[in-house]
């Protein structure tokens, strides 16, 4: 699964840069954004595949990270070209803020279950 992330990763990364060079409307801070965000699922499916959590948690996470990242590089090929008054890269933000919530709270509720199985 590591391996498979890294590569996936790469490939999507490769691809986004192929688009810029295609495509001239594809303005370069869309193409920061998109990496960025292409860049950031990789780190956080990465994590998950090395994080000691149930295999249920690591599916379902999996899924919904990637859904996210998906979306995030959609909602990034349409967003406005500048930093100011951007409302997409507040809500890239949060987001993952929200996906390492996530990740923490699974890891936190994964060592309560098993001082639980100990009982």
């Amino acid at each position: 699964m590591k391996r498979i992330t890294i590569f996936t990763t790469v490939v999507m990364l490769v691809l986004n840069i192929t688009a810029k060079l295609m495509f001239s409307n594809y303005h370069v801070f869309n193409l920061i954004v998109s990496s960025v965000i292409i860049s950031h699922t990789g780190i956080v499916l990465y994590v998950l595949a090395l994080a000691k959590i149930s295999d249920g948690f690591r599916y379902s996470l999996s899924s919904i990270f990637v859904f996210i990242g998906l979306v995030g590089v959609l909602v990034s090929l349409f967003s406005s070209k500048t930093v100011k008054g951007n409302w997409l890269i507040f809500v890239l933000l949060a987001v993952t803020a929200f996906e390492w919530i996530i990740m923490y709270t699974a890891g936190v509720l994964k060592k309560s279950l098993d001082k639980d199985d100990y009982k």
